[in-house]
């Protein structure tokens, strides 16, 4: 149970992801000033509170990793592989949904060198992948020979990519999630057992065409 002082701190940090992202909707280069002013409190209280703005940020990707989580929970995937889809699909749709605020966001957090902060949300996306990769090796759906962790790190890191595309304008939203589809299928492609390449195949083959012709536009 929380006292006075944790509630009173957890209460402020709410207010400043708040703050922070009307101030991302306004302008993409919103400064801790900015975010401060918006919040109503000093700009020395965000530094007590948050090292800097990329904690700020990162703090807000949690909150919406938190909700991909949920909606992920309540679907209750059993087949591995389509666990694999669901996680991309989930994700896409989330960041599209606020597609006003996370394009800003998310390209104010490429424009901060890496931080081990960062680095943690990555692996935190990478393990949801990874947990399912493992299943899909028990299951006999897909081979170890490349290890479930390396494929997994593979796949977030294709989706990061596309998700960079994306935050800067460079992709629009059928074609994010389609490059983010794709990242997913040829991974999983690669680790397929023989019985098992056909769905990937297939998925791939309806992908492709829609792909191309965005490649060519």
């Amino acid at each position: 149970m929380q006292g006075k002082r944790e509630t009173a701190i957890a209460d402020r940090r709410a207010r400043i992801r708040a703050a922070a992202k009307e101030a991302l909707l306004r302008a993409p280069d919103a400064s801790m000033r900015d975010i401060a002013e918006d919040a109503a409190l000093s700009v020395a209280t965000l530094y007590n509170l948050f090292t800097n703005k990329e904690a700020i940020l990162l703090d807000i990707v949690e909150e919406e990793l938190d909700q991909i989580d949920a909606v992920l929970a309540r679907q209750r995937i059993d087949d591995p592989i389509e666990r694999c889809r669901a996680v991309i699909e989930v994700s896409v749709s989330q960041f599209i949904r606020h597609a006003p605020l996370f394009r800003p966001l998310l390209g104010a957090i490429e424009r901060q060198p890496t931080t081990p902060r960062r680095t943690a949300v990555m692996q935190r996306s990478a393990s949801r992948f990874a947990e399912a990769i493992v299943q899909g090796v028990a299951c006999g759906q897909l081979f170890d020979d490349v290890a479930p962790e390396i494929v997994a790190r593979q796949i977030t890191w294709g989706f990061v990519q596309a998700i960079r595309y994306w935050a800067s304008g460079d992709l629009g939203h059928d074609a994010f999630r389609g490059q983010a589809r794709l990242v997913v299928e040829l991974a999983l492609l690669a680790i397929a057992a023989p019985h098992a390449r056909g769905r990937h195949v297939q998925r791939l083959a309806e992908l492709t065409p829609a792909l191309s012709r965005r490649a060519r536009s």
